[in-house]
């Protein structure tokens, strides 16, 4: 019961975000290149798959179109999930380059990596708040109550909040659900934009840190 509870939820959840469409987009990655995947003005990444193939059999300045030999057998179980966490609902994200530490078998440095996604309507009710590192953050619903739809803290973008343009754009904590937590049902809500509250981020750099709050109110 309480697993068919979840779905039900995040499906709604999900549904909040966006309306989906069905054409399929690709990012093919060569080895040294980072993963980029891109949707229109509007619209939000849903990753679909991550397969993997050898460097000699994908035209690498072709990255849209998708390669003609893939395979997924190797990749490390725990990818998928982390990518759709960094890149699901954004509507650019930028992922490291392919490297060894991604695959469980089949470690070829010469290997690239191919993400499939969809590319949703984004709902005009979903309102987005942005907070720099060291902020004191507050959202807050003039109507309704706050329902909290996707939560992060660490870095996605190059540029927000510092001047210095960042490589490391999947940096993430895992504790940035805290938010729902504690927001979920308040017309206000306040907390502060640190890794104190909202847990120390993996896969960073030393560039100012930010927390995006995507909400509805209900």
């Amino acid at each position: 019961m309480l697993s068919t509870r979840l779905t039900i939820i995040a499906f709604l959840a999900a549904a909040w975000f966006w309306t989906s469409e069905g054409k399929i987009y690709y990012d093919v990655a060569c080895p040294g290149v980072n993963s980029e995947l891109r949707c229109p003005q509007g619209r939000l990444i849903e990753v679909l798959s991550m397969q993997y193939g050898k460097k000699s059999s994908v035209d690498c300045a072709a990255r849209s179109q998708p390669a003609t030999s893939v395979r997924a057998q190797c990749i490390h179980w725990m990818m998928i999930g982390w990518v759709k966490s960094i890149c699901d609902n954004l509507q650019r994200c930028r992922l490291p380059k392919p490297n060894v530490q991604m695959f469980t078998c089949d470690k070829d440095k010469d290997n690239f990596i191919q993400y499939k996604y969809k590319c949703n309507i984004k709902s005009p009710d979903v309102k987005t708040a942005v907070f720099c590192e060291g902020q004191k953050a507050l959202i807050e619903c003039p109507r309704g109550r706050l329902n909290i739809l996707r939560s992060t803290f660490g870095r996605f973008d190059e540029y927000i909040c510092t001047d210095r343009a960042s490589t490391m754009t999947f940096c993430s904590s895992p504790r940035a659900g805290a938010i729902k937590k504690d927001c979920d049902g308040y017309r206000i809500c306040k907390f502060p934009s640190n890794s104190g509250y909202l847990g120390k981020p993996a896969f960073c750099d030393g560039l100012p840190k930010y927390t995006t709050v995507d909400y509805v109110c209900q």
